[in-house]
C-alpha cells in the first residue's frame, strides 16, 4: 500500500509569519491562563471514509469539546485509498480560525495519520494471515497461542500492501513467547516477493495449571482432593508453573499458600521417604543380580537424596539414594566402615 503524505511544509513567507503568530499567541495564551485550558487529547491514527475530518475524529476525549467544537472541519481528505496526515502543530494552526479554540491545549502525536476504513479491514485480514502461518509453525502448532501486534508492527505490516501469503523465520529460536522476532517475506498471488521485514508480534500461550482449592499451611501434605487444575495465560517460556496433578499429589508444601495460588515447582518437596530409626530396605544391584537387605536409617531423607544408614547384619555405614517409602538403592562404592 503506498503511503502519502500532504505536504504541508511549503508556506508562503507570509503564510509562515501567520503560521509564528499563530504559534506564539497559542503558547502565550496558555501560560497566562490561571488553568482555564482546556486540554485536549489527540488520537495517532483515525480511520474513516468520509473526505472531510471533523475535530471529534481525532479527539481522545471528546467530553471536552462542545457540540459545536465536535463539527468543526480539520481537513478534506482526498477521494483516493492513500493514508494522509497532518501535523499537530498545523492543527494548531488551523484551529486558530475559530474563537472558542483559543482555550485549548492539544496533547498528542506529532501528526495524526488519517486512513480509510477499508485500510482497517485490510490490516485486519493480513495479520489474520501472519497469525495462520505462525499457527502452522514449530513449536507454536502444538499449542493454544494468542497472537497480537503493536502499532510498529502494524505499520510494517502496512508497508507490504496487499499480499496473498506470508513466511515467517523466527530470528530466536529461544524467545517462543512474549515478543518474538520474525522476519517476514510477503507475497502476491503469483508467489511474487513484495517485501521482506521483522516485526516482533506478541504471542502468548494458554496452559492448563495445577492450583489449590483451599489454603493449606507450610509442610501439609497434598492430595488429589486439594488440587484442580484450571487454564491460563502466559508470556514467557521460563515459567515454573506446574502442569501435571499426578505430580503434586503426595507432595509436601514448601510454604503456606492461600486458596487459588498457583503452584510452582519451588512450592513442593518431595515427601519424607525414611526417618531417623525407621528400617529401609537397600537394594543392591550389579549386573542382572539385585541383593535386598534390611537397614537402619541414620538421619532422615527425602526422594532422591542420600543418607546414611547402617547395615543390620554387618553394621557397616552405608551411604544410599531414596527411591521410594522406606525403600533405597545402593552405587557401589558408597559405604564406610563400620
Amino acid at each position: 500500500m503506498a503511503i502519502y503524505y500532504m505536504n504541508f511544509i511549503k508556506f508562503s513567507p507570509l503564510r509562515f509569519f501567520l503560521l509564528i503568530t499563530a504559534l506564539f499567541i497559542f503558547i502565550n495564551n496558555f501560560v497566562h491562563s490561571n488553568g482555564s485550558k482546556r486540554i485536549i487529547d489527540i488520537k495517532e491514527r483515525i480511520f474513516c471514509n468520509d473526505p472531510i475530518v471533523r475535530f471529534s475524529d481525532i479527539v481522545v476525549n471528546p467530553g471536552q469539546i462542545t457540540d459545536d467544537e465536535k463539527k468543526l472541519t480539520i481537513i478534506t481528505t482526498s477521494k483516493t485509498n492513500r493514508e494522509e496526515s497532518i501535523s499537530l502543530t498545523l492543527l494548531a494552526y488551523q484551529l486558530q480560525r475559530y474563537p472558542t479554540m483559543m482555550n485549548v491545549y492539544l496533547r498528542g502525536p506529532k501528526s495524526v495519520i488519517i486512513s480509510g476504513k477499508n485500510d482497517r479491514k485490510h490490516l485486519n485480514q493480513s495479520k489474520k494471515i501472519i497469525t495462520s502461518e505462525i499457527n502452522r509453525k514449530t513449536p507454536w502448532d502444538d499449542w493454544t497461542i494468542d497472537v497480537s501486534f503493536d502499532y510498529d508492527d502494524e505499520q510494517k505490516i502496512l508497508e507490504a500492501g496487499v499480499f496473498s501469503s506470508a513466511e515467517l523465520k523466527p530470528t530466536n529460536n529461544r524467545n517462543l513467547l512474549g515478543n518474538v522476532p520474525f522476519q517476514i517475506s510477503y507475497y502476491d498471488e503469483y508467489a511474487k516477493l513484495i517485501l521482506k521485514n521483522t516485526i516482533s508480534p506478541i504471542i502468548t500461550r494458554q496452559i492448563q495449571t495445577v492450583v489449590l482449592a483451599n489454603g493449606r499451611e507450610r509442610g501439609h501434605i497434598l492430595s488429589q482432593s486439594e488440587l484442580k487444575t484450571v487454564p491460563i495465560w502466559i508470556g514467557d517460556a521460563r515459567n515454573k508453573y506446574l502442569t501435571d496433578l499426578n505430580y503434586c499429589i503426595g507432595r509436601e508444601l514448601n510454604r503456606s499458600l492461600s486458596s487459588g495460588d498457583i503452584l510452582r515447582a519451588n512450592d513442593l518437596l518431595s515427601p519424607i521417604h525414611a526417618k531417623r530409626g525407621d528400617v529401609v530396605w537397600v537394594t543392591y544391584s550389579v549386573g542382572s543380580l539385585s541383593v535386598r537387605v534390611a537397614t537402619t536409617a541414620l538421619e532422615s531423607g527425602r526422594k532422591g537424596e542420600s543418607i546414611k544408614v547402617k547395615n543390620n547384619d554387618s553394621k557397616k555405614i552405608l551411604t544410599v539414594e531414596l527411591v521410594g517409602d522406606k525403600n533405597a538403592i545402593i552405587h557401589i562404592g558408597k559405604f564406610e566402615s563400620g
